[in-house]
This record gives C-alpha cells, structure tokens and sequence, in this order.
C-alpha cells in the first residue's frame, strides 16, 4: 500500500513540474515580447537591464530545469503501469508453470482448430 502512496504524490510532483516550465515559458515568452515591442525603450538604464536580463535568466533557467525533470519523472499513471506490468514480468520469468502455458496454449488451440476444420469435413 506504501508503494502506492508514493507512486501518486510522484505522479503529483510530474504534474506540478509540468504547470512549473509552462509558467516559466508564458512569462519567458512575455518578457521577449515586451523587450521586443518596447524596442529597448523598457531597459532605460544599465541597472534596470541588469535586473530585466536576471529575471529573464531565473525564469529560464526554472523552466528547463522543470521541463528535464518532468521528462524523467513518470505521471501516476505510467508509474501503475511500470508496478504492475513489471511485477508481472517478473513473476512470470521466476515461475516455472507460467512459463509452460505458452506452449500449452498454443497446442490447445491447434487441437481446436483441428477439431473445427475436421468436423465440417465429416458433414459432407
């Protein structure tokens, strides 16, 4: 039950990190299109530019650090996935019957399928 916990407050974190860099970008984006339309008329001094140009800097640098890290966290639902598929894997690679039901199933189905060919054969 722990695991699952974990694997939705992760999940959250993703989402979080998601909302994180597309913020960081709108505001990115808002900045350059202000410096741009204002033709430079906004930075009157160095100090003003100075402090445009390290915002502008900290907002980018906040949404690539969030959008690396959203690439490599998985959302809540992947993370169920990866659980569950991965602990089937594994189950069946360590036990020996579920190892076997391959071929029997594939044998129980050729008998089917001769069966069904076979009986229509009979009716003429």
């Amino acid at each position: 039950m722990n695991e699952i916990y974990w694997m939705t407050v992760v999940g959250n974190l993703s989402t979080a990190l998601m909302v994180v860099w597309i913020v960081a970008l709108i505001i990115v984006l808002g900045m350059l299109l202000v410096l741009a339309a204002s033709e430079g008329d906004v930075i009157d001094d160095e100090d003003s530019a100075h402090i445009f140009f390290k915002w502008l800097k900290r907002f980018v640098v906040c949404g690539v650090i969030a959008a690396m890290a959203n690439i490599f966290i998985p959302t809540t639902k992947e993370l169920l996935y990866i659980y569950g598929v991965g602990g089937t894997i594994d189950y069946i690679k360590t036990n020996d019957t579920a190892k076997q039901l391959p071929d029997k199933c594939i044998k129980a189905l050729d008998r089917f399928a001769d069966k069904y060919i076979d009986e229509p054969e009979k009716d003429k």
